[in-house]
């Protein structure tokens, strides 16, 4: 029984081309190598880990240390200038709810979308069939459950919205990078 091009992919990508070892200017470009679809204009740090499937990145994600994005099947979005912290999970893959014999009772996926201009701070969790809508922050530790509404700080175990934020663009007040 052989080792698949996409296990061998994947394995390159999370053992090598995420390494300390490579210079941060490198790893985008060694990723795109790889075939994981990011913009130029990507930072990404040391350690993130990526699980098969479908993840689209929009232009200028910054992705911080240990990081995990599992798109499973249905696939993980994530739109302009979007901000992810340390140790943020990012997943849309899950189970079935099965019997008292076996709760974890098979594989399913929904998608997860991040929407423009959000930030996650570390260590955020963001669960299966979630959208977090534009301009939202959730704050460390946060597990968003739920789709969150636009221009929120969210918050919490469960997150929940503890904040409103001011919805005008970066690009309008001249602070994008």
């Amino acid at each position: 029984m052989g080792v698949s091009g996409e296990t061998i992919r994947y394995w390159l990508l999370n053992a090598i081309v995420n390494s300390e070892l490579v210079p941060r200017h490198w790893r985008v470009r060694l990723m795109r190598r790889c075939g994981i679809e990011l913009p130029d204009d990507a930072i990404v740090y040391a350690g993130l880990r990526l699980r098969p499937g479908p993840i689209t990145f929009g232009a200028r994600p910054g992705i911080n240390r240990n990081c995990l994005l599992d798109p499973g099947e249905a696939g993980i979005t994530i739109g302009d200038d979007v901000g992810i912290a340390a140790n943020v999970v990012i997943t849309a893959a899950t189970h079935h709810l099965g019997g008292s014999g076996k709760r974890a009772d098979g594989p399913r996926s929904e998608p997860v979308v991040i929407e423009d201009g959000c930030w996650l701070g570390v260590g955020a969790v963001v669960l299966p069939g979630v959208t977090v809508r534009r301009g939202c922050v959730v704050g460390a530790g946060g597990v968003v459950a739920s789709s969150t509404e636009p221009d929120g700080m969210y918050v919490g175990v469960p997150a929940r919205r503890v904040r409103d934020l001011d919805g005008t663009p970066a690009a309008e007040r001249g602070l994008l990078r």
